[in-house]
């Protein structure tokens, strides 16, 4: 008879437990889409280290379950971080003051506060997002990308996003001054 003997087993290497960012891709991809559309005070350092904190490869299953369970508070406190809104503690300060509005009126002010192309476009990319992630890795481009934007803030843009023939606010000028070219009023020039 053939004997049995059982070896002990040897630890998995780390790598084995890179599981990737699931959700939290679309929670970073719906940054950069407000970032590049201008509405984010983004911080590129806070978010990647929120990033890390969520790549971070830990064995236990349960440990990783309890992670997502800690970022859920910390990634909305990150979002409410990066966005011009007001801060808690003003808000609580002026909760009297929004206490005291006609549900009308914040009905109104709801309907001016969002934007609808906005929520259209964050519809579009999480069926993207969903429909991609079957077969492309994109926690390799989120990083990619997060990556990206703290070098931008050590270095500053190397090239421009914006095409060459890109129009510019500044007006050009003749050189002259402003009151030589405006004629007296009751004059033609």
């Amino acid at each position: 008879m053939t004997q049995h003997t059982q070896t002990p087993s040897m630890p998995s290497p780390l790598w084995q437990y890179w599981r990737g960012l699931s959700g939290w891709n679309f929670y970073f991809l719906v940054k950069f889409g407000l970032l590049w559309a201008g509405y984010l005070n983004f911080h590129p350092l806070l978010n990647l280290v929120f990033m890390a904190f969520l790549l971070m490869p830990i064995p236990k299953y349960r440990l990783h379950r309890l992670r997502h369970w800690i970022a859920n508070p910390v990634g909305f406190a990150l979002f409410w971080h990066d966005t011009w809104l007001p801060g808690p503690q003003s808000i609580m300060s002026q909760g009297t003051q929004v206490a005291e509005f006609s549900s009308g009126y914040l009905l109104d002010l709801i309907a001016r506060f969002i934007n609808w192309q906005m929520i259209g476009a964050i519809f579009v990319l999480l069926v993207a997002w969903l429909f991609l992630s079957q077969w492309i890795r994109v926690t390799v481009f989120v990083v990619a990308i997060m990556v990206w934007l703290n070098v931008l803030t050590l270095t500053g843009p190397v090239f421009t996003l914006w095409p060459a023939g890109q129009p510019t606010d500044t007006v050009p000028t003749t050189g002259g001054t402003a009151a030589a070219s405006v004629a007296p009023a009751g004059e033609r020039p």
